[in-house]
C-alpha cells in the first residue's frame, strides 16, 4: 500500500505544482479564481439544462404533432364517404366543395393533388419556421423539427373514371408547435442566466466583502512586520474573521511586550556594561595602581642614584631589584586575577568542573572558615564556552553571595549532567548554603544573579531564584546543551 501511495501522491503534487505554476503566470488572485469557477460552473449548468430542455422540447413536439396527425387521419378516414360525394356530377373538383365542418387540427395541413399533378390548398398556406414577425431561429428549428407524417386519401369524384379522381394530402407540420416550445425555452433560459449572473454577482459581493478585511489583515501584518507593534484590528462583523483579528491582536500584543522587554534588556546590558567597565577600572586603580607607583619609585630612585655618578652600592642594587621583582609578581598575579574575574584563562580547554575546581580553591583561601563542597558527576569534556561560563558565572555569584549576604559556613555545589524528557542533554547545577539569609536577598536587578537571567534566556536555560528550603537556601540553573554548542559552532 505505501508503495501504491507513494505512486499516486507523485502525480498529484505534479498536478498541483502545475496549477500553481499556471495561476502564478496568470497572475490570477484567489478571488479572480473563486468567481472564474463559479462562472464556469454557472456556464456548465445553464448548458446542462439547455440540452435537457431541447431533449425534452424535441420530444414534447414529436408527441404533440404525432397525436395531432393521428386525430387528423382518423377524422378524414371517417369522413371518406362525405369527400366523394361532396363534387356533385359533372362539376369539377373544388376544395370547397369539402363538408364545412372540415376544418384541419393544430400542427397538420391538407391539400389536394389533381389528376395531372396540380396542388390545391384547402386551407391557406402556413407559415414556414424562420420567417414573419414570429420567426423561429433555423438552428433551434433543425433541432427541435420532427420528420414529417404523411398519408393519401384518394377522392373518387361522382361519374368519374379512377384516372381523373382527385387525392387529398394529409402532412405534419410542428411549426406552430415549435413557435411555441420556442417561446418558452427563450424564458427558461434567459432566467437561468439571470439567475447565474445573480448568483455570480451575489458570490463576487460576498468575496469582496470577505477578502475587503483580510486585505486590511494583510496590511496591518506588514505594518507589524515593519516594526510597528501598535497596530490593532478592530472589531469584524464574520466569526472566523474575527478569530482572526483577535488572534492577530494578540500576536501584537505580545510582539509590543516583546519589543519593550528587548529596550529594557538593552538598558539593562548597557548599565552591566557600565557597572563593569567601572569595577575593572576600579580594579585595575585599586589594585595595579599602587604597585605601579612603587615601581616607579624604584626606578626613580635608581635613576636619581646613577645620574650623581656615586651609583648605588651592591647592597642597595640588590634591594632595588628584588623590590622591582616583587612588584612585578604582584602586578602579575594582579593583572591574572582581574582577567580570570572576566573570564577563566582556562575556558573552553578543561572541563567545566575543573573551572569550579579553582573558583572553590580561591573562595576557601579567601574565607578559610566557611566549608564548601563541590558534586560533580559531568562530563570530561568542556561543554562549550557559552554554557562553560554561564555555569562558572553563576556557581561564583551564588557562593559570594552565599558568604557576603549569608555569612554562611556550610555551601554544596552540584553539577550534574542529565537526559532531559526528549532525549537531550542538560547540565544542572546547584548552589545551597546554611546562611542566615544567603543568597535570597533580593538582588538589584542587571547586577550578580539578576544579570545572568538574561543570559539563560538567551541559552533556553531556566533559572530558579533564591528559595528557601528548611534551614538552607538554595538556587540552581539548568542548560541545554546540544542546540548551544551548534549555536557556538556557528558563531551565534
Amino acid at each position: 500500500m505505501s508503495i501504491s501511495a507513494s505512486w499516486l501522491s507523485g502525480p498529484v503534487r505534479q498536478g498541483r505544482s502545475r496549477r500553481e505554476h499556471v495561476a502564478r503566470r496568470l497572475g490570477m488572485s484567489f478571488r479572480v479564481r473563486v468567481i472564474l469557477c463559479l462562472s464556469g460552473f454557472g456556464l456548465l449548468v445553464w448548458t446542462l439544462m439547455a440540452v435537457g430542455l431541447l431533449v425534452n422540447a424535441r420530444t414534447a413536439v414529436e408527441r404533440e404533432v404525432t397525436a395531432s396527425f393521428g386525430l387528423a387521419r382518423h377524422y378524414l378516414q371517417s369522413r371518406e364517404r362525405e369527400m366523394d360525394r361532396a363534387t356533385p356530377a359533372g362539376l369539377p373538383f373544388s376544395p370547397t366543395a369539402l363538408p364545412p365542418d372540415m376544418v384541419p387540427p393544430r400542427h397538420v395541413r391538407i391539400y389536394a393533388v389533381g389528376p395531372g399533378g396540380e396542388t390545391v390548398p384547402v386551407q391557406p398556406p402556413l407559415i414556414p419556421a424562420g420567417t414573419g414577425d414570429e420567426a423561429v431561429p433555423l438552428w433551434f428549428a433543425s433541432l427541435i423539427d420532427v420528420p414529417t407524417l404523411r398519408a393519401e386519401f384518394p377522392v373518387m369524384v361522382q361519374d368519374r373514371p379512377p384516372d381523373r379522381s382527385w387525392t387529398l394530402v394529409l402532412e405534419s407540420h410542428a411549426h406552430d408547435e415549435i413557435l411555441e416550445v420556442w417561446g418558452d425555452v427563450r424564458f427558461v433560459l434567459l432566467l437561468l442566466a439571470l439567475s447565474s449572473a445573480l448568483v455570480v454577482g451575489s458570490a463576487v459581493i460576498g468575496l469582496n466583502s470577505i477578502f475587503s478585511p483580510l486585505l486590511m489583515v494583510a496590511e496591518k501584518m506588514r505594518h507589524l512586520g515593519t516594526g510597528r507593534p501598535d497596530v490593532r484590528i478592530g472589531r469584524l462583523a464574520v466569526p472566523e474573521l474575527a478569530y482572526i483579528a483577535d488572534r492577530f491582536n494578540e500576536l501584537a500584543e505580545r510582539l509590543a511586550d516583546q519589543e519593550a522587554e528587548n529596550r529594557d534588556l538593552n538598558r539593562r546590558l548597557l548599565v552591566t556594561q557600565d557597572t563593569e567597565r567601572r569595577r575593572i577600572a576600579n580594579d585595575l586603580h585599586d589594585e595595579l595602581g599602587p604597585h605601579l607607583f612603587g615601581l616607579r619609585t624604584v626606578i626613580e630612585s635608581l635613576s636619581r642614584s646613577l645620574q650623581d655618578g656615586k651609583g648605588p652600592d651592591r647592597g642597595g642594587l640588590r634591594d632595588g631589584l628584588g623590590t622591582l621583582a616583587e612588584m612585578t609578581q604582584a602586578v602579575q598575579q594582579q593583572t591574572r586575577r582581574i582577567i580570570s574575574t572576566l573570564q577563566p584563562m582556562s575556558l573552553g580547554e578543561v572541563p567545566v568542573a575543573e573551572l569550579v575546581e579553582d573558583i572553590v580553591a580561591t573562595m576557601q583561601r579567601i574565607t578559610p572558615d566557611a566549608r564548601i563542597e563541590l558534586q560533580a558527576t559531568t562530563g570530561p569534556v568542556p561543554y562549550g564556552a557559552l554554557i562553560d561560563l554561564t555555569v562558572h558565572r553563576f556557581v561564583q555569584e551564588s557562593v559570594l553571595n552565599a558568604l557576603r549576604h549569608g555569612q554562611a559556613r556550610h555551601i554544596v555545589i552540584i553539577l550534574a549532567q542529565e537526559r532531559g524528557g526528549r532525549g537531550e542533554t542538560l547540565v544542572r547545577a546547584r548552589v545551597t548554603d546554611d546562611g542566615a539569609a544567603g543568597i535570597a536577598l533580593p538582588v538589584k536587578p542587571g547586577y550578580g544573579l539578576s544579570g545572568l537571567s538574561e543570559r539563560l534566556r538567551a541559552l533556553r536555560g531556566e533559572w530558579t531564584p533564591p528559595t528557601r528550603i528548611g534551614d538552607r537556601t538554595m538556587t540552581e540553573i539548568v542548560l541545554p546543551v546540544d542546540g548551544n554548542r551548534i549555536s557556538e559552532q556557528r558563531g551565534l
